[in-house]
């Protein structure tokens, strides 16, 4: 009976080993093989369209703007009218600048005639003064000769004193007469000016386009006053349509004039189309994700390639301004990398990369040096080999030397 019963143990000992193995309960993992192939570092984000210079069409004074019949969309030439004014206002305005000029010129001419009799008047009025004083020195020479009286020469000293005050008195008017033409033609200028702008203004009542273009966008429809400055137009130029993308501080180092850049999205169809990065903003700016996180951009702007745009021509579609996308960033490209799937790696607790190899069915971690990344892969430099076999997002309480038991994981 105790045969038996050691017996049963000993069956029951060696199921129990069989079960876990020699080094204990094998743990299921994906596993994957290190390959050798291109490999692709690149940054992408959410991205828009936008025109390099969007151009306003604004009331050029206060007024009354009548309603604009261009709508959305529609093409403009330079120098086309776009936009009329009412013009009532500006009309009365012209006309009541002209009657104030011609006034002033009539003021101007009586004013120019008076300074001429002024002068005249100066002129007599002095011969007779330098007449009254020949007259008292002849008296008075006669006076030593006692050939007139006493009279005679205080009547001639009296007469030159009243000729004198009537040349001094003439004077006075003739100046006032000039200061008067001179106010009178600051005057005359200055309404002038205002009547020249008065048809000037009534001239830029007929509001034109400053550049060729699409509207984008039409603030105002039907007619009302507005004030001077107020948008009325917004054009661009499609032809110049670019991509502009807001990259992370940490990716943008890495972004380079000239990269190229595959462009998607239901916009563009879909095949995605090509482009590169033309200008990168010097200054980066403060975001906050969707998530709430404040994050440093930088602006990122990207041209279409010729290639792109006639693959859109071709597709028979056309892009607007704030037209959402999505891009692709190259940054760099390896023929031969060694590669592994981003999964794969992770850091420990000092920030070293590492990285679990499968060696003859047991869990092996080695630490590993790191290349290009991308989204999907990452380039290994230092620690594995071509066709080693590895751990795909392993679990939490996996150790160094565990048993496992690989599952290929299809590409």
């Amino acid at each position: 009976m105790w045969r038996w019963i050691v017996g049963v143990i000993v069956l029951a000992g060696i199921g129990y080993v069989l079960s876990r193995g020699v080094g204990g309960r094998a743990t299921t993992v994906d596993v994957a093989t290190v390959e050798t192939g291109e490999m692709t570092a690149y940054v992408e984000e959410q991205a828009k369209t936008r025109v390099p210079e969007i151009y306003e069409i604004t009331m050029p004074l206060q007024g009354r703007i009548l309603p604009i019949e261009l709508r959305e969309g529609d093409k403009v030439e330079k120098g086309q009218v776009v936009a009329h004014m009412d013009t009532d206002d500006l009309e009365t305005d012209v006309v009541k600048k002209k009657s104030q000029v011609e006034r002033m010129v009539q003021a101007f001419l009586a004013i120019a005639n008076r300074r001429k009799a002024n002068q005249l008047q100066v002129q007599s009025s002095q011969a007779r003064f330098d007449f009254m004083k020949t007259q008292l020195e002849r008296q008075k020479r006669l006076m030593k000769d006692s050939a007139t009286t006493e009279n005679k020469v205080e009547e001639a000293e009296m007469q030159m004193v009243q000729a004198e005050a009537q040349l001094r008195e003439d004077e006075v008017d003739a100046a006032d007469t000039l200061l008067w033409e001179a106010a009178l033609r600051l005057f005359e200028t200055e309404y002038a000016e205002e009547f020249l702008q008065a048809k000037r203004d009534r001239k830029r009542a007929e509001i034109h386009a400053t550049v060729a273009g699409t509207v984008l966008s039409k603030t105002v429809s039907n007619e009302k006053v507005l004030s001077a400055g107020s948008v009325l137009l917004e054009l661009g130029d499609l032809s110049q349509l670019e991509i502009e993308a807001d990259v992370l501080t940490q990716d943008v180092v890495r972004v380079k004039v000239g990269d190229p850049v595959q462009i998607e999205g239901a916009s563009v169809g879909s095949k995605p189309i090509t482009g590169h990065v033309s200008r990168i903003f010097p200054q980066g700016f403060t975001k906050v994700s969707s998530l709430g996180v404040e994050q440093q951009r930088v602006k990122v702007v990207i041209a279409f390639d010729t290639s792109g745009l006639a693959e859109l021509q071709a597709q028979e579609r056309v892009l607007g301004v704030d037209y959402r996308l999505r891009v692709k960033i190259f940054t760099d490209r390896k023929a031969d990398a060694l590669k592994v799937p981003r999964a794969a790696v992770f850091r420990d607790a000092t920030g070293r990369w590492q990285i679990y190899t499968v060696e003859g069915e047991v869990a092996r971690l080695k630490s590993v040096e790191i290349g290009l990344t991308n989204e999907f892969e990452v380039e290994i430099t230092s620690g594995l080999q071509a066709g080693d076999e590895i751990i795909l997002a392993p679990p939490a309480g996996l150790k160094n030397g565990d048993r496992v038991k690989g599952l290929a994981v299809a590409k």
